[in-house]
């Protein structure tokens, strides 16, 4: 047991005063609810293929920092984290850079076959095809490089999908009402290409070398060489 003195007594007196609220005071109101305050704050990502655990930790924006031993374990969550963000909205830009909306719009809205037409004057799929198979064909090691971080890419993306598959994770129900995972095609190196490809057509990549990507989402556009 232990006893207090006197002046003990006063000192803990003269503080609970003073965390007495003067008249008028209210207490400061609680901070309004972010957009990102449901995302997990930091997540731990296991899977074949990757050489060691990826650490994946959020900065008060909700933007992922992917923490990786080896650039393709950076590209495989890089991969993985994009889809479990947007994996929705990859699936619409791939269909709209294709020009294929219609095959999931087309009875509600007729105009979306307009627009599909409209895109396909672009060529983006078959421009991205064979920019692929140029690459993939290249013996450059920069392309070599590029080659591989965009598969790996691929690899994430269809983790996390094939885990929604399993029931694994679950989907905000506004965007399960037209995102259906049972309709999902595998994510493939081609689609990451013809994505700069749409990009540049929207006047928001850097420009690079002739044939080559443009840019990948998430990986600096800049290699050794320039830019892809």
């Amino acid at each position: 047991m232990h006893f207090r003195t006197p002046a003990a007594i006063l000192a803990l007196g003269l503080a609970a005063a003073a965390c007495v609220a003067p008249p008028g005071y209210a207490p400061p109101t609680p901070p309004t609810p972010g957009p990102y305050d449901d995302l997990p704050v930091d997540a731990t990502i296991h899977a074949d293929g990757l050489t060691a655990p990826v650490d994946v930790v959020r900065d008060r924006f909700g933007v992922p920092h992917i923490h990786a031993r080896t650039i393709d374990d950076a590209a495989f969550a890089n991969g993985y984290v994009m889809a479990a963000d947007r994996l929705a909205q990859m699936e619409l830009f791939r269909h709209s850079a294709s020009g294929t909306l219609s095959r999931l719009f087309g009875a509600l809205d007729e105009s979306v076959l307009d627009q599909d037409l409209a895109m396909r004057v672009h060529r983006m799929r078959p421009i991205a095809e064979a920019t692929w198979a140029t690459l993939s064909a290249s013996t450059d090691p920069t392309d070599k490089r590029i080659v591989r971080t965009f598969s790996r890419f691929a690899d994430g993306v269809n983790q996390y999908a094939a885990e929604l598959a399993q029931g694994l994770h679950t989907l905000d129900p506004s965007v399960a009402i037209f995102f259906h995972i049972e309709g999902w095609l595998p994510w493939t190196p081609v689609d990451t290409a013809w994505r700069s490809t749409d990009q540049k057509v929207g006047g928001s990549s850097p420009s690079g070398r002739a044939g080559k990507p443009l840019c990948w989402q998430g990986i600096s556009p800049w290699t050794p060489h320039g830019p892809f």
